[in-house]
This record gives C-alpha cells, sequence and structure tokens, in this order.
C-alpha cells in the first residue's frame, strides 16, 4: 500500500519548491532554533528504518548551524533548500499529520529527499569537511 500517491508527491514538490524561493534570515533563524528543538524531541525514537534520512536532517541541520555561525560557507540555493525543507519538518500541520507513528513522517521524509537531490553535492563536500575538521 502506497500511502503517498503520485499526485500527493508531486503537491509536495511544488509546496516545497515554491517555500524554497521565498526563504529569508528569519526562515534560517527559525530553522535553527525549531530544527534543534525537534531533533533533540525525536532523537531518541528514530525507528531504524528512518536512521539513514534522520541522519541526512541532523546533517542538514549542521551545516545551517555552521553557515550562521560563520564556519562554513554554502550558496544561498543550498541555504534555502535545507531551510524550506526543515521548516516542512518542523511544522506539525502537514499532508500526513505528525502523531500517527512513522507514517506521520513520511511526508516529511518525502521533502528531505527534495531537498537532499538539490544539494547533493553541498552535503557530501560538507561531509567530508566535517571528518577533516579537528577542531569539532
Amino acid at each position: 500500500m502506497n500511502i503517498l500517491n503520485k499526485k500527493d508527491k508531486e503537491k509536495l514538490e511544488k509546496f516545497f519548491l515554491d517555500q524554497r524561493k521565498h526563504v529569508n534570515e528569519h526562515d534560517l533563524d527559525n530553522a535553527i532554533t525549531k530544527g534543534k528543538e525537534k531533533i533533540t524531541m525525536l532523537q531518541d525514537n528514530i525507528p531504524s528504518s528512518l536512521e539513514e534520512i534522520w541522519q541526512a536532517i541532523v546533517d542538514m541541520w549542521n551545516m545551517l548551524k555552521d553557515f550562521r555561525e560563520g564556519r562554513y560557507e554554502l550558496p544561498w540555493k543550498t541555504i534555502a533548500a535545507i531551510v524550506a525543507a526543515l521548516l516542512y519538518f518542523i511544522s506539525p500541520v502537514d499532508l500526513l499529520p505528525d502523531f500517527i507513528p512513522v507514517l506521520g513522517y513520511l511526508d516529511d521524509a518525502v521533502v528531505i529527499g527534495f531537498a537532499l537531490k538539490l544539494i547533493q553535492n553541498d552535503l557530501e563536500k560538507y561531509r567530508q569537511y566535517k571528518k577533516e575538521d579537528k577542531s569539532v
């Protein structure tokens, strides 16, 4: 059974791409602050089936934080994609309500997946940077 059909995925992608175009500095700060709250709240309850996407969420949040603190440079298009995805992830109001166990995060995972496609190269560079950075 496929919970999200093609039409739902297309709506999510359009919503994500539209939101990405309108990201601003306030959204960046909100994604960092609220993102940390949600990550902290969920970190001990992630099913093993979602570990890979969870790590991507954490890495994207860390990228934003390092950018905001002046430790890492990112193009605005990457920042906007991460912020739009994290703001969707943070929001309790989405296609599948988050209170539905596991399934409630399916739409969030789809939106995160859209962002990952757009920032894949920057994410890999960041992960390499973190491996090589001895000051962390």
